[in-house]
């Protein structure tokens, strides 16, 4: 009898510290679609691991209870670590908010189950349709980039799409009729569409927008003798009020305005129900679901243009402006490289600075004579833009300054000049300046010298033949000196 009891005794230790070990080794995560319209089946996904996130798998009771009315209780036994369970929220639930708890328990032994975590969460089952409103442009989804807005860019067509939760989506194609999305753009109705989708082009910048796309899902009737189907409304050019009679709601007439309408602000005060009463008709066996977005049009970064000299000598400074045209604010940043560059469009900035108009001023000295690239990185709200700007860098040989080899040069060849002038005008000139003396001084003639008979005897016969041949050389012509005529070669002799 005492071994029984410290056999048990030994077996609930063990059951004990099992349990303890358990509560602080084991997760559980519980992912579930919600929220979901009344009607529709959540889907929860139950999934136990251990303290480094691995799944283990093993034998596993998962149990889930909630707090509805009717409650929905389940309980599975599986060999592994994740569970799915399927729960109904018809109308008899209703909408509202439910909380609901899962516990799982491990088999440590046949017919013995250890309970090991458990965690509660909350579902939530709406009467409307759920899901939300997307903007596409250029094949990419437009995410909310402000607490009120998401900007959409003038460059690219904007496709607004409804895009139901999977579980909505599901429960209307079992029970619908058919399924019809109402467009209203600024409160303007912009038609019907089956494909959960419209496209429109936003070509004003720095306009605010209200879209809003109702879903109207006509469900089948119990009744088999009735059906209510929505009808499909006719757009044409006259306006309408969003008081106009609910009588005859088939041959309403809407008006169809370009979207650069601005009252978005007294459209965000209209409730949602009557704007779609003054559009179409709708009846009582109907599921709605209301799905909008605000945007800020913006214009997309273009038309940059440089300023500056590209083509630099070495040891100058790059003096560059640049500028572009968009929507700001902008931020932006920059870096030089060695060589081209070749654009990837994945290019992102460590670091930037923030611009309220798109002017910017670079300025850089570049210590290698060589090609260099500024490659310039530009985003605004809707736009990015990596504009590659080439610089080149040219080595000049260096020369002497013009004065000093013009000056020297200048100035000697002018003094040049002038000395040979002067030489010339001398030269020219000089026979005006030169004056004939006659010499008196017979001391020093020749002719007084002291001579013997015989060379005074010889001196005198040859002045006597020179004189002959004088007087018969003249040819008789004259010239009249004082009413005299002499001859022109008269001689005078030697004096004695």
């Amino acid at each position: 009898m005492i071994r029984k009891v410290y056999l048990l005794i030994l077996i609930f230790t063990v059951i004990l510290r099992s349990y303890c070990d358990a509560e602080n080794s084991y997760k559980l995560l519980l992912i579930d679609n919600s929220p979901v319209t009344t009607g529709a089946t959540v889907t929860l996904n139950a999934t136990v691991v251990n303290h480094n996130g691995v799944c283990i798998p093993d034998t596993y009771t998962f149990a889930y209870e909630d707090d509805a009315m009717p409650v929905h209780r389940f309980k599975t036994q599986i060999k592994s670590c994740e569970a799915i369970f399927y729960i109904p929220f018809d109308d008899k639930n209703g909408p509202s908010v439910y909380r609901y708890k899962v516990d799982v328990s491990r088999e440590i032994m046949p017919f013995i189950n250890l309970p090991i975590v458990n965690d509660r969460k909350k579902l939530i089952i709406t009467e409307n349709l759920n899901g939300q409103l997307q903007l596409i442009q250029n094949n990419n989804t437009v995410g909310k980039n402000s607490a009120q807005f998401s900007y959409i860019s003038t460059g690219y067509e904007t496709v607004q799409k409804i895009v139901l939760n999977q579980a909505d989506y599901d429960y209307l194609n079992s029970t619908a009729n058919n399924t019809l999305v109402h467009w209203f753009i600024d409160c303007i109705y912009q038609g019907n569409s089956t494909d959960f989708s419209l496209i429109s082009n936003y070509t004003k910048p720095d306009v605010e927008h209200e879209i809003l796309g109702i879903v109207v899902a006509s469900m089948k009737s119990n009744n088999t003798n009735t059906t209510t189907t929505t009808p499909i409304v006719t757009i044409s050019n006259t306006n309408f009020s969003l008081n106009s009679t609910l009588s005859n709601k088939s041959n309403i007439k809407l008006s169809h305005l370009p979207i650069n309408s601005t009252n978005n602000a007294i459209c965000k005060k209209i409730n949602k129900l009557s704007l779609l009463m003054s559009a179409v008709q709708i009846n009582a066996n109907q599921k709605y679901g209301y799905f909008s977005r605000s945007i800020l049009v913006k214009e997309p970064i273009s038309n940059i243009k440089s300023e500056g000299k590209v083509w630099i000598k070495e040891g100058d400074l790059l003096k560059l402006q640049v500028s572009c045209n968009g929507s700001g604010p902008f931020k932006y940043c920059a870096h030089y490289g060695e060589g081209p560059y070749n654009v990837t469009g994945n290019e992102t900035c460590l670091w930037e600075r923030d611009l309220l108009s798109c002017q910017m001023h670079f300025q850089h000295l570049f210590r290698e004579p060589t090609n260099y690239t500024l490659v310039i990185i530009l985003v605004n709200d809707v736009s990015k833009v990596v504009t590659p700007i080439g610089i080149n860098i040219y080595k000049v040989k260096k020369q002497p300054q013009i004065s000093v080899i013009v000056v020297p040069v200048t100035f000697s060849s002018i003094a040049i000049i002038i000395i040979v002038f002067g030489i010339a005008y001398y030269f020219q000139n000089r026979s005006r300046y030169m004056v004939e003396v006659a010499d008196f001084d017979f001391a020093n003639n020749s002719d007084m010298e002291c001579k013997t008979f015989m060379e005074r005897l010889r001196d005198a016969i040859s002045q006597a033949i020179n004189r002959t041949q004088d007087y018969s050389e003249y040819d008789g012509s004259e010239e009249q000196i004082g009413g005299l005529a002499t001859p022109q070669n008269q001689k005078y002799g030697s004096m004695q």
